[in-house]
């Protein structure tokens, strides 16, 4: 398969949502950055590598970054990651179950992110002293559970999907909504992979208990992973490659957009030595991510660090347990 055959089977979809979506989003009055908590991605590998997963998704993380690469799971996991982010003003943590059904053909995946920050001060302003004060702190928590299924198809052709419960409150206000991903994993060549996940492919609603409604709209994440293993460096060299693309016309806030809809691009890089100790670095469209991890036995440790163009930088771990 050639570059260009491949450019014109991965932009199809992008063709086809751009201008349907630009129109739904009119229509619905959708809320931009809804869902912006489910952007900031899971696990320390992933994030040490700039968030470019949706084509190596092969651990618990994949529940998130592209559901359908679960079927390269091929024994339970369990991962769980910690992150302090913007200088510890944001806690972020995130739990992955993996059940493979079958070895390399079917698998079931649970997974539960949090996003929280405490101590939110709601001011007014006083007539006396002609200035706001804090009348009341309150909290902020955000939850996303997964559930999904991933299952191996014809020619080294994977797909999977995820059904999501979110969940976000402010102080005494809340939202619930019901939300749907899907994936494609795609082995053109053993050492060379694609991956495609469309978030929130049916626009996902948000319905506060004031009545309020806000909107998730699509975001599709196109991806490819090119592995290279040779003694000479002894181990293994992984490249990737994503773009972020969303319909929610955010202009100057992307890398780029052209008539309601922007893109992100995604860079990272991982060496690992002897399959046992790894370094990597990435660039996401905030700035530039590096990390580290180890095998330890029955697990792995991983740390990432993500640096910022405008807010603090951010760390974290994650540990992945396989059984």
């Amino acid at each position: 398969m050639t570059v260009r055959t491949l450019w014109k089977i991965i932009r199809s979809p992008i063709l086809f949502l751009g201008p349907l979506l630009a129109i739904q989003s009119a229509a619905w009055g959708f809320s931009k950055y809804a869902g912006e908590f489910l952007s900031l991605g899971v696990g320390a590998r992933p994030m040490g590598m700039g968030g470019a997963y949706a084509a190596i998704s092969d651990d618990a993380s994949a529940i998130y970054w592209n559901p359908a690469g679960l079927v390269h799971v091929s024994q339970r996991q369990v991962m769980f990651m910690h992150a302090e982010s913007f200088g510890g003003l944001v806690g972020h943590d995130y739990l992955g179950v993996v059940l493979p059904l079958e070895p390399n053909r079917s698998a079931l995946g649970i997974g539960l992110l949090r996003l929280g920050i405490e101590d939110i001060p709601y001011t007014e302003w006083n007539l006396q002293t002609q200035r706001p004060r804090i009348v009341r702190e309150v909290n902020d928590a955000e939850y996303a559970l997964f559930l999904s299924y991933a299952r191996s198809g014809w020619k080294g052709l994977s797909l999977g999907g995820s059904a999501k419960l979110i969940r976000k409150g402010v102080g005494d206000d809340h939202a619930l909504g019901l939300g749907v991903d899907a994936g494609v994993f795609w082995y053109l060549r053993p050492s060379w992979v694609v991956g495609v996940k469309l978030a929130d492919m049916t626009t996902t609603p948000l319905v506060w208990n004031s009545g309020q409604r806000e909107y998730i709209l699509p975001m599709l994440k196109l991806g490819t992973a090119y592995k290279l293993t040779s003694r000479l460096v002894r181990g293994a060299i992984l490249i990737a490659l994503d773009a972020d693309t969303r319909f929610e016309d955010r202009d100057y806030a992307a890398w780029a957009s052209v008539s309601g809809v922007s893109f992100d691009p995604r860079a990272g890089f991982e060496y690992c030595y002897q399959h046992r100790i790894a370094l990597r670095a990435g660039i996401e469209p905030d700035g530039f991510s590096a990390g580290a991890g180890i095998r330890l036995g029955i697990g792995d440790v991983d740390y990432a660090f993500l640096g910022h163009n405008e807010l603090d930088n951010s760390h974290r771990l994650s540990v992945l347990v396989t059984f």
